[in-house]
């Protein structure tokens, strides 16, 4: 099949603003008018665009650079690097069939960008060895490998966006569907759903590697094989974060994870994200996981977000109806979740380890008597890993499942368990919190509805008192002009938050589960996830259309 040589025409979708590309690969996403450079002509077109936001399965206006789905400032920023580049425009490759598509790739320069063809292509097996380029569908979304279509990229700073991997079937034992095994490389914009194949992995961020990213996938319908006392030897869970020595600093962000398939509700293997293996437990893996969205996952596993490896972020994303599992730590240390939405869904989990930092989360309708808003176990095995230092601060539970604190044997409960300045909210005669154990330490929570609290306290650790939380616009609860016993109303003495030293964490909570602004001041920050406050809003509750491919309609 031939190849033939075109200019990048506008319109360019699928690269987030985060990604390291070169300033010719920015050029051709700025060049509006394909004139070769980027001027006032340009930012005409793009200043007509400002403002308009696309709706869900539309693709990206042509403006939205960072594919967020409004033209803004922060698609503006495209232009500073871009403006008055004469001559940038880098030339692509058009092909039609995979086997010119894999000897564009062995043959290409950094900076070239590769194009497929929109259509169907079977058993498509193709591996990226080569570094700093782009390989696309000629459409978001047009082109769909089937079959036991797989993917590996081994070279570094590449591109893989548009396409879709969709109802196939590969051989058992294949591993993964696609490799991230190269470093600084980005998968975005791309669709997994319902691959068959027993013991496989969607997606695999090779051990050993290093700041990869996935942005904008979607991940749906993975199949569950077996019956439960064969599970574990058929499944495997869909996105895979190998651990080792080497950091990784992955991120994954804006992606979908729904409806996985199967009818158990326990530990099958089939979890969407697994970070680590349990002999990762001492590795750092520092893997980032932001404004995802997930829903209807429990089917598979238990365990929506399973982290086996120290020093990983889960944060800014939203859990909605999804009962059934819970963000787990299975192992390991110093893990930071915060900023999440848990909505209709099971909450977190903390099974071992120690140093876990739960702050500024939101809880509505969270956990059921199987997977609670908060678990924290009972270890097992042996003192190392016995569950220690979990602090919750600055959350608010609104009517949540049960909040289990893993009291009972004084040799294997939770030590040093501190809540701080927490709102639980709670209607009905059952207790909010349950299975007390004796290490506990509570400042400047509120609790109210009628529920009782189920322990005893006093006015520093608790109040009973009304937060006066309002429903808002998008459908979560928050503080209000009512909310004087919540406004400026916490307690400054809690122990502080351990900073992370290769990702912001915001250690200090100067900022809310909204990413509005908090006081420094400790005693003037106000109790729960939310700050009473003006300013903008820049995270709240996603819904499916907020992530995922921009080709996906919901």
């Amino acid at each position: 099949m031939t190849m033939s040589k075109s200019i990048l025409v506008s319109g360019v979708v699928g690269i987030f603003m985060s990604i390291c590309l070169s300033s010719s690969v920015l050029a051709d996403l700025t060049d509006l008018n394909n004139d070769g450079i980027i001027d006032f002509n340009d930012f005409a077109i793009f200043a007509n665009d400002w403002g308009y936001k696309t709706v869900c399965g539309e693709n990206f206006d042509l403006g939205d650079f960072n594919n967020d789905r409004v033209v803004d400032y922060l698609d503006f920023t495209f232009f500073i690097n871009d403006w008055l580049i004469p001559g940038a425009i880098v030339p692509i490759i058009n092909v039609s069939s995979i086997s010119a598509l894999q000897s564009a790739i062995n043959s290409a320069s950094a900076g070239d960008v590769i194009v497929l063809a929109d259509g169907t292509y079977t058993n498509a097996n193709i591996t990226i060895g080569t570094s700093g380029i782009t390989v696309k569908a000629a459409t978001p979304g047009g082109v769909i490998f089937n079959g036991s279509s797989t993917c590996s990229i081994t070279g570094n700073n590449n591109v893989f966006s548009g396409f879709q991997y969709k109802d196939g079937n590969c051989v058992d034992g294949t591993g993964n569907v696609f490799e991230l095994d190269g470093n600084y490389n980005t998968l975005t914009q791309c669709n997994f759903y319902e691959i068959g194949g027993l013991d496989l992995k969607y997606i695999n961020f090779m051990d050993g590697k290093h700041h990869n990213i996935m942005s904008y996938c979607n991940i749906e319908a993975k199949p569950y094989n077996g019956t439960p006392a064969d599970s574990k030897l058929n499944n495997n869970c869909a996105v895979q974060v190998s651990v080792s020595p080497t950091i990784g600093y992955h991120t994954i962000r804006y992606c979908t994870f729904m409806n996985f398939q199967g009818d158990q509700t326990g530990d099958v293997g089939c979890e969407p994200i697994r970070i680590g293996l349990g002999a990762d437990q001492d590795y750092n893996s520092v893997t980032v996981v932001e404004y995802c969205y997930f829903e209807n996952l429990g089917h598979g596993d238990s365990e929506t977000i399973s982290m086996k490896s120290q020093g990983n972020v889960v944060r800014y994303n939203t859990f909605n109806n999804n009962p059934l599992a819970q963000v787990v730590c299975r192992t390991g240390d110093k893990n930071r979740i915060y900023g999440n939405f848990f909505i209709n869904s099971g909450g977190i989990r903390v099974k071992e380890g120690k140093h876990y930092m739960i702050y500024n989360n939101y809880f509505q309708g969270a956990g059921n008597i199987d997977f609670g808003s908060i678990e924290l176990m009972q270890y097992t095995g042996t003192e190392p890993n016995r569950v220690s230092d979990v602090y919750l601060y600055h959350n608010t539970f609104y009517n949540p499942g049960v909040i289990d604190l893993g009291g009972g044997s004084s040799t294997k409960s939770p030590l040093n368990i501190r809540f701080a300045n927490n709102i639980f909210y709670k209607t009905g005669t059952s207790a909010i919190l349950t299975n007390l154990g004796s290490y506990g330490n509570y400042l400047g929570n509120i609790f109210w509805g009628g529920a009782p609290l189920g322990r005893a306290y006093n006015s520093t650790e608790f109040r009973n008192v009304d937060p006066n939380l309002t429903l808002n616009s998008y459908s979560y609860y928050v503080l209000s002009s009512l909310s004087t016993n919540a406004i400026d109303s916490s307690n400054g003495t809690y122990t502080a938050i351990e900073d992370n030293p290769y990702v912001e964490v915001d250690p200090n909570i100067m900022l809310d589960f909204e990413r509005q602004a908090r006081p420094a001041d400790k005693t003037l920050k106000d109790v729960g996830c939310d700050e009473y406050t003006t300013g903008a809003i820049t995270n709240r509750r996603m819904t499916s259309c907020d992530a995922g491919p921009s080709y996906i309609s919901r």
